[in-house]
């Protein structure tokens, strides 16, 4: 069974490739959102399995916050995808133990192996190969 997939990313062009890499591999983009507010609305309703993360969002709270919200609220699994090199900020991200940090710019191999770890056996047989 194909993941619910929800992307978190304050660049509208990035998150739209991490969606069409994400959907090519067969799992359900249930959405986007540019804040952790935004986020925590999305995930209220439709309950994501796996939720993609830039560490630094729009508004004041950054993406460690709603990760840890998404894991609380849903059991979301996470993928940190970012170009964030602050140490403090790195040690927080890795104590919520995501299923895979990325680090910006992204390899869309590496992105769809990292939504698949975090999805576990809800994965999708993979429909689309990277050459």
């Amino acid at each position: 069974m194909a993941a619910k997939v929800l992307i978190v990313e304050d660049d509208l062009l990035i998150a739209l490739g991490m969606a069409d890499v994400v959907a090519l591999a067969g799992h359900q983009v249930v959405g986007s959102a540019r804040t952790v507010s935004e986020a925590i609305e999305k995930a209220s309703t439709v309950r994501p399995d796996v939720a993609v993360f830039d560490i630094r969002l729009a508004g004041r709270r950054d993406g460690v916050e709603g990760a840890l919200a998404l894991k609380q609220m849903c059991g979301t699994e996470v993928v940190f995808v970012s170009s964030e090199s602050d140490r403090t900020m790195l040690e927080r991200a890795r104590a919520l133990r995501p299923a895979a940090f990325l680090s910006k710019p992204c390899h869309p191999r590496d992105l769809l192996a990292a939504v698949q770890k975090a999805a576990g056996p809800r994965q999708a047989s993979s429909r689309f190969s990277w050459v």
